[in-house]
């Protein structure tokens, strides 16, 4: 990770061949950054779960918003007290505070 600076403001600069690569071969969990890295703003990581896999369960972040972004395949998502199937190309921000899971 690296931060590029101009005007006393910073990017969080994140280059896949950097990340960490956790899990399975079916269920892959790539961090980029976590609140701590963003000033508080979001977290992000890069997950490959194989069909039918289980996801995160319920669980809210203090500070953060999770942004999803689904690649390919389709992911159920709970939202505070809403279910929705997020598909290809689709995009999801959940606040902080709101329980979610997928």
């Amino acid at each position: 990770m690296s931060l590029l600076t101009t005007d006393g403001r910073s990017a969080v600069l994140v280059r896949e061949a950097d990340t960490e690569t956790l899990g399975t071969e079916s269920n892959i969990v790539r961090p980029y950054a976590d609140a701590s890295a963003t000033g508080g703003a979001l977290s992000s990581q890069r997950l490959t779960l194989g069909e039918g896999a289980n996801g995160a369960v319920p669980h809210h972040h203090t500070r953060s918003a999770e942004l999803f972004f689904i690649l390919d395949g389709s992911l159920q998502v709970l939202a505070g007290d809403q279910v929705a199937t997020a598909e290809t190309g689709d995009f999801l921000v959940v606040p902080p505070m709101m329980p979610h899971a997928f």
